[in-house]
């Protein structure tokens, strides 16, 4: 049976020392009937080890918390799921918080792991899922399944997920149960997802729309909450099946061995490809470093906007054979009045980037699709700008207008920094 049931009731704390073991499932949380929710409980501090089943699980119900600042589970060696977030018939797992666990790892870093997932979250949604760390569990670090408004990591900065060593990372998918349901708008956000054993994100389903991996096109209001995606076996991030409008700016996608970003056909209708021709970094008279970037976006549609993110790696960086993007250096957008190929000349601050690393792009729509990104373009090299140009002359970098009906968009006015 299970270790702590608590049955259509409300409000109650599980808390401290408790040590759940040894049970089909360790604590579970049930929405008794429709009459009877279970609202507002608390799993707090307890070690939740060596249970056949899940570790725990929320069935139905919502804004139970799983967790809390300080006051983190230990969850680990259970036969299934970590903790999982799932329906009740038709009662679904609404507001629920699960903070500052150790899921599949105890104080001391162990790999322990768990059987299954280390979160499971099947159907409802506006579930928050940050400051865990989830390690070394055999399928995925976080399963979002037909659950939409979704948050694994966080909006504030320094508050996401330690997602390490598990079968693959996070998981957005459309499947639930064996069918399929709607799942739309789930974010994540401000993780680090490393040495998973298969890809590092994955995005999947023709029902899976408005998914944000990382930060979004809004300037400035979410700088820093990009994920760190790196040394997975697998891709870095991958979206299949027909998976639409998912937006993956501001990441740092690097050392992943089966490359930074795949998109399957069909995935992200409507995102354009970018190309890098040149990459001249030149200081303007009384500033800091800048880096002019040129270059070219096929397949654009008459009317849309695309925001152009840049990103800067190093030469020994790689993700298989290809660049991805270590450290984001900001954005500047750019119109197409006309479809076919848009020729660009924007300008960003160079940041921490030198002359002989390897710049890429990507390209995010902001117009209906909107935020539709491409995966990153392949790299160019930094090289100086031969004379030094102040701000005033960085037109000159351009060149002359080029294009398929589209005019360059160039000229520091249209960067976001």
């Amino acid at each position: 049976g299970d270790g702590i049931l608590i049955a259509g009731a409300l409000g109650n704390v599980v808390r401290g020392a408790n040590s759940v073991s040894f049970n089909a499932v360790g604590v579970r949380i049930l929405d008794a009937a429709a009459t009877k929710l279970a609202e507002g409980n608390r799993v707090e501090a307890n070690l939740v080890s060596e249970n056949d089943g899940e570790g725990i699980v929320v069935a139905g119900g919502a804004f139970h918390t799983i967790g809390g600042a300080g006051l983190g589970n230990t969850i680990t060696l259970n036969g299934g799921d970590g903790v999982s977030l799932r329906t009740s018939g038709r009662n679904l797992p609404v507001g629920n918080l699960v903070r500052g666990n150790l899921i599949g790892t105890d104080a001391s870093q162990s790999p322990l792991g768990n059987g299954g997932r280390g979160v499971h979250v099947g159907g409802g949604s506006a579930n928050v899922v940050d400051q865990n760390t989830i390690s070394d569990n055999v399928a995925a670090g976080v399963t979002v399944a037909g659950s939409s408004a979704n948050v694994i990591g966080s909006l504030n900065v320094g508050r996401g997920n330690r997602i390490v060593g598990n079968g693959s990372g996070v998981e957005i998918t459309d499947v639930i149960d064996g069918t399929t349901a709607t799942t739309r708008g789930n974010r994540v956000t401000g993780n680090t997802i490393t040495h998973s054993a298969g890809d590092g994100v994955t995005v999947s389903g023709a029902r899976t729309v408005s998914t944000v991996i990382g930060m979004t096109s809004a300037a400035g209001s979410m700088s820093g909450l990009g994920n760190v995606i790196r040394d997975n076996v697998g891709v870095g991030i991958t979206l299949s099946s027909a998976a639409q409008q998912v937006s993956m700016q501001g990441n740092s996608v690097v050392d992943n061995a089966g490359g930074a970003i795949v998109r399957t056909a069909g995935t992200n209708a409507g995102a354009a490809t970018p190309r890098v021709q040149s990459v001249q970094m030149f200081t303007p008279s009384r500033s800091v470093a800048q880096l002019a970037v040129r270059g070219t976006l096929t397949g654009v549609t008459a009317g849309q906007q695309y925001q152009i993110d840049v990103y800067a790696s190093k030469p020994e960086d790689g993700n298989g054979d290809v660049y991805g993007g270590r450290t984001y250096l900001g954005r500047a957008t750019v119109s197409a009045r006309n479809p076919g190929t848009l020729a660009y000349s924007i300008q960003v601050p160079a940041g921490t980037a030198a002359l002989g690393d390897i710049v890429t792009v990507m390209a995010t729509t902001l117009r209906t699709p909107a935020n539709t990104s491409s995966a990153f373009s392949a790299g160019q090299a930094i090289v100086l700008a031969s004379p030094s140009v102040s701000g005033a002359a960085f037109a000159a970098l351009a060149g002359p207008t080029s294009g398929t009906g589209s005019k360059t968009a160039r000229g520091r006015g249209a960067v976001v920094g």
